[in-house]
């Protein structure tokens, strides 16, 4: 006989279900997202360095002081760009907050998936059995009364 699953999750939990992502978010769009962003900007950056130190190797001696002025100052913005990016990167991994977060997301995802598990388990076999007698009744003979209803 088929029953119905357990209500496995008591209040507490589904309230901790929601509480557990909150500093995990939190961590990824903060710390995480200026992280990320501080780190496209260095290769933003570097590209620009990279390029006025090609066009100063290749520019006429006439050109090159202007063009040495333009790639120091793109150097100086370079080495900012990396501290900035180390500093924000620093933050990211100061704290075990985030890994704290993600420990307890999958616990909880864990305990849900424990118990789904043991639900299905549970209805599994029961399942199979209704398979079996519904299989043996489709195919029993013309002269039942099950088939005899259906036609």
């Amino acid at each position: 006989m088929l029953t119905t699953p357990r209500n496995t999750h008591a209040p507490t939990g589904r309230r901790r279900e929601r509480q557990v992502p909150q500093p995990l978010l939190h961590a990824l769009n903060t710390k995480f997202s200026d992280a990320m962003k501080a780190r496209r900007n260095v290769q933003s950056v570097r590209l620009t360095y990279d390029a006025c130190r090609s066009r100063l190797k290749s520019a006429a001696p006439e050109k090159a002081e202007a063009l040495r002025t333009e790639m120091e100052k793109s150097e100086d913005e370079f080495v900012l760009a990396v501290d900035d990016a180390m500093g924000k990167m620093k933050l990211v991994v100061e704290t075990s907050q985030p890994l704290r977060a993600l420990a307890d997301l999958v616990a909880v995802q864990l305990q849900y998936h424990k118990a789904v598990y043991e639900a299905l388990a549970e209805v599994s076999p029961e399942i199979d059995e209704l398979v079996v007698t519904n299989e043996a009744l489709q195919n029993a003979p013309s002269n039942t009364p099950i088939q005899d209803a259906c036609v």
